[in-house]
């Protein structure tokens, strides 16, 4: 796509966490040897309880979903495409998540010698206290890092002429084709929540929450974010779910609207079939 560098940046956001598990291979030896069996099984002991990783464990969570849902896909290596729109406020989201985990993270420190108190008497003979990490704090890590989207122009090996140009035309040519897989993914984030409201909303009696609706929105403020090739189609899907949107009670108690709700996300269905 023209102008593609301009518009993105390819981003990486890498989660590390002490998982506070250990495999014990003499316990392991010990229970096929009592059973007679060979490699029948992996004992991992529990050096924390999974409870003092809860919140930690939540927020990665939350960061992992925040990037998925704020970029869209590009490479199997990791980097994802992050929109120039959507630059600035997937920044101040993403500093204001990694404190939170920093925060959990200093809590977890404070309180971890008391946990090794805990643990030793919980495994009892399993302990060990080698296994717990002097400087546990530095097992958890969230680091984002960017880099610039190819450019097939930008090749320089000393190679022939004719290699440089089969190497630009594979370059070109992966850089759309990886673009063309970002562009279906908004299409297909407007798919799978029209297709949830079709199956929801065509059961007359069937049962359905407020974020079905409530998404709706989150769409509208989100797809604008992404639409980096500026796509017409795009916009009016915008509209029309902006235009979808009502009170969830409405719909539950109105027949007749529910009705009308299907049609309409029938029609926006019809709309961007063509694009699959």
């Amino acid at each position: 796509m023209k102008n593609l560098t301009e518009k993105a940046i390819l981003v990486n956001v890498n989660i590390s966490q002490w998982t506070a598990r250990k495999y014990d291979n003499k316990v392991t030896s010990e229970v096929n040897k009592k059973h007679k069996t060979k490699d029948a099984g992996r004992f991992n002991k529990i050096l924390i309880g999974a409870e003092h990783l809860k919140s930690i464990n939540q927020i990665a969570g939350k960061i992992r979903t925040f990037h998925y849902e704020n970029t869209l896909p590009w490479s199997d290596t990791g980097e994802r495409l992050l929109t120039s729109m959507n630059y600035f406020k997937y920044i101040e989201e993403l500093s204001q998540l990694k404190n939170s985990f920093e925060t959990e993270v200093d809590k977890f420190v404070k309180e971890y010698p008391s946990m090794i108190v805990e643990a030793k008497a919980n495994l009892n003979g399993l302990f060990n206290e080698k296994e717990y990490p002097k400087n546990v704090g530095e097992r958890f890590t969230v680091k984002s890092s960017f880099m610039p989207i190819p450019v097939a122009d930008d090749i320089r090996i000393n190679v022939s002429d004719k290699e440089v140009s089969k190497i630009k035309e594979q370059v070109a040519a992966e850089v759309s084709e990886r673009f063309a897989t970002a562009q279906r993914d908004v299409y297909a984030r407007v798919k799978d929540q029209l297709e949830k409201m079709n199956e929801r909303l065509s059961d007359k009696d069937g049962i359905f929450r407020d974020s079905l609706f409530q998404n709706c929105l989150a769409l509208v403020d989100l797809l604008p974010r992404l639409n980096v090739a500026e796509d017409k189609t795009i916009t009016e899907l915008c509209a029309d779910l902006k235009s979808l949107y009502c009170d969830p009670e409405q719909v539950r108690t109105d027949v007749k609207l529910r009705k009308q709700k299907v049609k309409e996300v029938d029609a926006m269905l019809a709309k961007i079939e063509s694009f699959f």
